[in-house]
């Protein structure tokens, strides 16, 4: 793949962390870094970018998800299945941010902040 040369960097350092390649990055950080955005991927970036990066997609799953469940079965009403959106979303959100960062001091990884390329001015 073609990625911005900032993400290779970090792309190789992952590599020889000793990380499975399955882990490092999402499916949406590659969508972007083949459209030629650099968003760190998820081990460099910090916690709180990491909850931030991900409440807002698992918080549009898990109501999509409790929707589908209750609201079709039940007739649950829409602050009922959106109470349970938000804290669901935004506990996998702490926990999926949570693992990241303890991956990232694990490996010794940098900050996204201290990577650099050559080829940047």
């Amino acid at each position: 793949m073609c990625y911005p040369p900032r993400v290779e960097v970090a792309l190789e350092i992952l590599a020889s962390s000793g990380l499975s390649s399955r882990h490092y990055a999402p499916p949406l950080h590659k969508l972007m870094w083949r459209h030629g955005i650099a968003v760190a991927p998820p081990h460099f970036a910090g916690f709180f970018w990491n909850f931030l990066f991900t409440a807002p997609l698992t918080v549009a799953a898990s109501a999509g998800a409790s929707w589908l469940c209750r609201w079709i079965r039940y007739g649950d009403v829409v602050t009922s299945i959106l109470e349970t959106a938000v804290v669901s979303g935004f506990c996998a959100s702490f926990f999926t941010a949570l693992y990241f960062s303890y991956a990232a001091e694990k490996h010794n990884l940098p900050r996204w902040s201290s990577i650099s390329t050559e080829t940047e001015t």
